[in-house]
């Protein structure tokens, strides 16, 4: 994520770009204007372009600068405020971002651009506890040696290794029930496997894969900031509870249907109470979850009709060369994060699909925004959209033009 700059770093790294004639590069519409900062008062910023092979900006259009200070990629957003010959004034951006984390630059809400949604399935809501987590239903990729299809053969099979690794062993479902106990309600919410006692000090022996299910403390006081504060007191009275009575290790692992929790597998170790579950252990439960969900599609498990049906009411508010931001009226959609939906993006009147993954989601009291990333679209498609937003000279990514070996030196911009 960014990091932002304000006022006294940020006049100070204007004045080392002044003197020491670091490249910026402005963008405004999709123009690329190679520049130098000549000065930078409290209210205006003013740009001399390098060369003369530009047109001449519009007063009033947004304009958005990078530059590289100390290695580092920094940008600022701003708005034309007078253009004279060989001249560029700017508003004074209230803030610099250093450490640009994206590949492309955004473009806010750009003229002649518009999207619609074709939503496939991902506006169904199950009647399941949906998570923070999310788990693609994917057919296994090896053979088990068995038909994964035939869910009494799957039972058995996880009876027959469960039986091996463990004295009680259970699937619970969520469908005529919800979660009620304080692990079921944790795993319920945030879709990791908890594992009782907590593993935090061995979690580095545990496979990658397993590693990113697990819930940790920081997992659980992220979940009660968010749904319930008492939820990290409840937590170590369980712990306490435990210890007192000499339980032994347990493991829930939610089963996940995408983003939601339809049930979990659980395991007790039994006999020792010191002894724990191997990491072997937690990675058969893990993957014996995400069998059993596909097992369960396949199936039929799940009564939610799959929909498809064109939105056209989502407001493009920006868009870059990965991905866009759209929002519409609360209680208008119903797109969990992660859901893959349909995309129709209309550039000057010609229609470009797509796919994209909502990778980010949040509200305020009238809209709710969605971050989505790019997940197929036609290779001529993608050139024709990042002719339209970044311009046809554009080479690749935000640095391509200069800033990728320019420093404090001040060397000159690629040609």
């Amino acid at each position: 994520m960014a990091q932002e700059i304000r006022r006294v770093e940020r006049e100070f790294i204007f004045s080392n770009i002044r003197e020491k004639q670091i490249p910026v590069e402005l963008h405004i519409g999709t123009q690329r204007i190679a520049a130098r900062l000549v000065e930078s008062s409290e209210r205006i910023v003013t740009f001399a372009p390098t060369g003369t092979n530009y047109r001449q900006p519009r007063e009033r259009h947004a304009a958005v600068g990078f530059f590289r200070f100390r290695g580092q990629p920094m940008t600022f957003r701003s708005t034309v405020v007078e253009v004279e010959d060989g001249i560029i004034r700017l508003r004074q951006p209230g803030v610099l971002h250093r450490d640009l984390a994206r590949g492309f630059e955004r473009i806010v809400n750009p003229e002649g651009l518009s999207v619609s949604l074709v939503v496939h399935g991902s506006a169904v809501t199950l009647n399941y506890p949906a998570s923070e987590m999310f788990d693609p239903v994917e057919e296994p990729q090896f053979d088990l040696g068995f038909d994964v299809r035939r869910i009494s053969s799957l039972l058995t099979s996880f009876r027959e290794q469960a039986e091996l690794i463990a004295a009680e062993n259970r699937i619970v479902m969520y469908r005529e029930r919800k979660p009620e106990s304080l692990p079921e309600r944790i795993i319920a919410s945030s879709g990791r496997i908890l594992v009782l006692p907590p593993l935090e000090e061995s979690t580095r022996l545990l496979n990658v894969a397993v590693r990113e299910r697990l819930l940790l403390r920081r997992h659980l006081e992220e979940l009660a900031r968010d749904h319930d504060p008492s939820l990290v007191e409840q937590y170590d009275q369980l712990l306490q509870r435990r210890l007192r009575r000499r339980l032994s290790a347990e493991v829930y692992c939610p089963i996940l249907y995408h983003q939601y929790v339809v049930g979990y597998l659980y395991l007790l170790k039994g006999g020792d109470p010191e002894a724990a579950f191997h990491p072997s252990d937690l990675e058969f439960v893990r993957m014996f979850a995400r069998v059993f969900s596909y097992s369960l599609q396949v199936n039929g498990y799940f009564s939610g009709e799959q929909q498809e049906r064109a939105f056209q009411e989502a407001q493009l508010i920006d868009i870059s060369g990965s991905g866009l931001l759209f929002s519409h009226a609360a209680g208008a959609l119903d797109l969990g994060l992660y859901s893959e939906i349909g995309l129709q993006i209309d550039v000057d009147g010609l229609i470009l699909p797509a796919r994209g993954r909502i990778m980010r989601k949040y509200d305020d009291s009238q809209r709710v925004y969605h971050g989505v990333h790019f997940s197929d679209m036609q290779l001529e498609h993608m050139e024709l959209l990042f002719d339209r937003i970044y311009g046809a000279d554009y080479r690749g990514d935000i640095d391509s033009r200069g800033l990728v070996s320019a420093d404090d030196s001040g060397d000159a911009f690629e040609t």
